[in-house]
């Protein structure tokens, strides 16, 4: 089920993209919060780092001048205590405010002050008042005789610090400090802007994708509902619609389908049990088809069947596996067994018809004719103007598909001047590849596109072809025009586009038109001819001496190049008809200043003959075979 008509490609792309943004967005927060963790860690370590040292050392050089009875000096002198607080206040910084010194009491087992050099004078402690731990710390870094650090997480503003002083092995004191990471809270205060952005953005971004979808589960469940049929849960006939837009009749074969009699099931028991039947028939139709194929309520008791099959012969097995599904056993309807039997009719090249109706009318017909001969019954259509036109169509469809693909290309067929059989020009010849690289020469496909948007791209692309091919290589090159072509006004809009585009190159491209059927607008072929040749390009009249064109064409439409006809060259040696036919034909050119070729040289004999008759050009097999690589050509003449 296509979901574009609705919603469009930039809803789609939405849906793709939203995904990608709102992991971005998540993403960058998460780095960042990441970055900013990373920073706040780095940060308290280099001021731990830097304090913990400060610490270390003040309290070695305490030590050092009082010796081993410090702290039982420090009790004892108060102005022992009072010198040395103002040199612990020297280590006070911006970040410290509270740094001390304790001492423990054995006899209460309690800790007291002994030193006290904190930021604020007002809130120091006396001596000897108990300190009140708020935490565990010091009582850990009294037993391990180890520092420690209490905080409760990496950006928390105060920071606890307990360092043992050891003297003899034992621990005499604890010089403790209480500073803040300052730091960390001014990167906080600078970034939270840009944090809380990226925060709102993810939210955001969560938001939206999840209101996307959302709407887009329910859009989905809710185009489900409105081309499924509620009571048989197959398609229902907008979902053709949708089918068409989207995907190639062409891969289908069409089967109508009808239940025979079911007015009768809704007579005798009732539309409930009718709806019965209905559900029990699409299942039993559903289970003998692939997940492929599609299966549509066309109408109260009919259903449209696309099968995704190229083969005649296996949609029609299919169709009789389906007819015999149904009728092998009795449906149960409400206590009732009844027995079903089915009508079909096939038209197996949907693709062909003109439109999806008419398709479908086709089909119809098919399903009369079986309903017509005592239902129960598969018809299959099997018209010779049908397969006759499904064949056209197919093949203009192949020369659709290898203009997109590129697979239209050009051969050349080298022309030379008679008498020294030099290398002068090339004959364009268009030729379609086939996939498996096949070779389709022009009169198997040119008939079908006819009158055809596609014949008009192959036109656009041998001119293309010709008109590169002169940008590459100093040759003179020739192209096919039907008369048709001439008349037709796109045809001729595009070839004067393409030769203004490239007048340097129209001196040296000839175009030889064919006459299919007798010209009744002569003024008109002119006046096509006299704008061609004011672009620059040469006109020949292809085939001369085979059809409807006489010397009367030769006088009035101002011809450059005369191609007599291979059906005269092929004879000339040997019939004297052929031969003076020719002659003629030769001479009046001459005297007309027009250039003539003798198309379709097959032998030694009629070479020389050719010559004999000053003929100026010669082409054919004996000469020269067509070839997709003109530098081969080219070197072999050289």
């Amino acid at each position: 089920m296509q979901l574009t008509s609705k919603f469009g490609k930039p809803f789609l792309m939405l849906l793709l993209i939203l995904p990608i943004l709102t992991g971005i967005s998540i993403y960058l927060y998460q780095e960042y919060q990441q970055t900013t963790d990373e920073i706040h860690q780095i940060i308290y370590n280099d001021l731990l780092e830097k304090k913990a040292k400060l610490f270390q050392n003040f309290s070695e050089h305490i030590h050092k001048e009082l010796g081993d009875e410090m702290v039982l000096m420090l009790q004892k002198n108060p102005d022992l205590r009072h010198h040395y607080e103002n040199e612990m206040s020297l280590l006070i910084t911006r970040e410290l405010k509270y740094l001390y010194m304790l001492y423990y009491d054995y006899e209460d087992k309690k800790l007291r002050y002994l030193l006290d050099s904190s930021q604020d004078e007002e809130e120091r402690a006396e001596y000897g008042q108990k300190f009140d731990p708020q935490t565990d710390i010091w009582e850990v870094a009294r037993i391990t005789r180890q520092p420690q650090v209490e905080q409760q997480e990496v950006d928390t503003l105060w920071i606890t610090y307990a360092l043992p002083i050891i003297v003899n092995g034992k621990i005499v004191a604890l010089l403790g400090a209480d500073f803040s990471n300052d730091e960390s809270r001014y990167i906080d205060e600078a970034v939270i802007p840009l944090k809380n952005l990226y925060f709102y953005i993810s939210i955001f971004m969560i938001i939206m994708l999840v209101t996307a979808y959302v709407q887009f589960i329910m859009y989905y469940l809710s185009r489900k509902r409105s081309l499924h049929d509620p009571l048989t849960r197959t398609y229902n006939r907008q979902y053709l619609a949708e089918l068409l837009n989207n995907d190639n009749i062409d891969q289908y074969q069409m089967l109508l389908i009808d239940l025979d009699h079911f007015k009768r099931i809704n007579d005798i028991y009732g539309h409930d049990v009718g709806d019965i039947v209905l559900q029990a028939a699409s299942g039993r139709i559903k289970s003998q088809i692939r997940d492929q194929d599609v299966l549509i309520r066309y109408g109260g008791e009919e259903f449209l069947l696309l099968l995704k099959e190229k083969s005649v012969v296996t949609c029609k097995s299919i169709a009789d596996r389906i007819q015999e599904g149904i009728k092998e056993r009795p449906i149960k309807a409400n206590e009732h067994n009844i027995t079903l039997t089915l009508s079909i009719g096939i038209n197996p090249y949907p693709g062909y018809a003109k439109n999806i109706d008419e398709a479908i009318k086709i089909a119809d017909e098919q399903l009369y004719r079986a309903k017509s001969s005592g239902r129960d019954r598969v018809e299959i259509s099997n018209d010779e103007k049908l397969s006759l036109q499904s064949n056209t169509t197919k093949r203009i469809q192949d020369v659709k598909t290898a203009i997109l693909e590129e697979r239209i290309h050009c051969v050349y067929q080298p022309m030379f001047k008679t008498d020294d059989l030099s290398l002068k020009k090339f004959e364009v010849l268009v030729r379609l590849l086939e996939q498996d690289g096949t070779v389709v020469t022009p009169d198997d496909f040119l008939p079908a596109i006819a009158n055809t948007q596609a014949y008009i791209k192959v036109t656009e692309r041998v001119l293309s072809i010709a008109l590169q091919t002169l940008k590459e290589k100093p040759v003179e090159l020739s192209i096919n025009l039907a008369l048709q072509d001439v008349f037709n006004n796109d045809i001729m809009a595009m070839i004067t586009s393409l030769l203004m585009s490239n007048s340097d190159l129209t001196n040296r491209l000839t175009f030889e038109i064919l006459e299919t059927a007798e010209i009744t607008n002569f003024d008109l072929i002119r006046q096509r001819i006299d704008l061609l040749k004011s672009l620059g390009v040469k006109i020949a009249l292809d085939d001369f001496g085979s059809g409807y064109a006489n010397f009367k064409y030769l006088v009035h439409l101002g011809i450059d190049i005369l191609k007599i006809d291979g059906s005269l060259i092929r004879d000339i040696d040997t019939n004297d008809n052929a031969y003076h036919i020719v002659q003629t034909i030769n001479d009046f050119a001459k005297r007309m200043d027009i250039i003539t070729v003798a198309e379709q040289i097959e032998t030694e004999q009629e070479l020389e003959t050719v010559k004999e008759l000053e003929i100026d050009y010669v082409q054919g097999y004996y000469l020269g075979k067509p070839s997709f690589d003109l530098f081969d050509l080219l070197n072999k003449a050289d």
